[in-house]
């Protein structure tokens, strides 16, 4: 099927959920055995009706920013035989969003695993320019609009899972994710429903961070719910990048476009971990330290 950053140096790439979603490691089990000053005695009992906001039944639709080029095809594919299966368990999906390298391949792949769609995304072969040792003007240029034309894909891809059915609604969320996320999705789906009460009708769910002059924005990806995934295609879909001023990448540009088009700002999930962030363990108590706050560069990582 066919549609039509800055860089920045870190310790580690990858990330932690579970605590819920990471990249370097996955903790299935943080949220039992480590205390946390996030009051988890206090989450609501759930409407069983309201399937968004129930993690035993709630849907959702995971899209994976990725290439065909092999390093990130195999970074890929480990995700896709680890928790992908639980990803498109009860309704869900995962999705790879591609570009047009190595087409055969990836079709193949895709082919081998029925809980998988593959997307190839004409116009973004070149989204990981910015990666060069040292990019060019043009590289940069070229790499930010390749990743918004994926991301401007995703939106679309989401909102026709209704395959033509306008009665129909999108799955109750979508997540959109680096493709060295790791996720634990029973985890996930915990973390969303619980804020999902104080966040809706604009949860947009991330790990959070601020950049410097104060723009709030997401590392490595989020997860928004249906109605706010629904209203954000509605605008992309009427206005060009420049009637929208979104000239630059997919995640703090992105995120101010959003500010800036429908007041929406990103919602930090403490159990969410990216390439920008790692958890400090004090004795049994366990907090994000993220790459803007003071000792960042002198945290280490547990190695549980």
């Amino acid at each position: 099927m066919t549609t039509s950053s800055h860089p920045r140096k870190f310790h580690h790439r990858m990330s932690m959920f579970a605590i819920a979603i990471v990249g370097t490691c996955l903790l299935n089990n943080a949220m039992d055995s480590v205390e946390t000053n996030n009051a988890w005695a206090s989450i609501r009992q759930l409407d069983s009706t309201e399937t968004i906001s129930n993690p035993e039944t709630m849907v959702i639709h995971f899209y994976i920013k990725t290439s065909g080029q092999d390093k990130y095809f195999n970074r890929a594919k480990r995700m896709v035989k680890t928790w992908g299966m639980d990803g498109a368990a009860g309704g869900g999906k995962m999705i790879l969003m591609m570009d047009g390298k190595n087409r055969e391949s990836v079709d193949a792949f895709g082919a081998e695993h029925s809980y998988l769609d593959i997307v190839h995304v004409d116009g973004t072969d070149r989204q990981g320019d910015y990666k060069k040792g040292s990019p060019s003007h043009e590289d940069l240029r070229e790499a930010f609009h390749a990743q918004r034309v994926k991301t401007r894909a995703v939106f679309t891809e989401f909102v026709s899972s209704r395959n033509g059915d306008e009665a129909k609604q999108p799955p109750d969320w979508m997540c959109y994710l680096d493709d060295d996320m790791m996720v634990n999705v029973t985890n996930l789906k915990t973390e969303l429903g619980r804020l999902w009460h104080s966040c809706t009708p604009n949860c947009f769910i991330a790990d959070g961070l601020t950049y410097t002059g104060g723009v709030d924005y997401t590392s490595c990806g989020y997860c928004m719910e249906r109605d706010l995934a629904s209203r954000i295609e509605a605008v992309l879909s009427e206005k060009t990048d420049e009637e929208l001023k979104w000239v630059g990448n997919d995640d703090v540009e992105f995120n101010r476009m959003l500010k800036q088009e429908l007041n929406v700002a990103r919602i930090n999930s403490e159990y969410w971990y990216s390439q920008e962030s790692k958890p400090k363990v004090t004795g049994t108590l366990m907090e994000k330290v993220t790459y803007w706050d003071e000792g960042y560069g002198e945290t280490v990582t547990p190695n549980w």
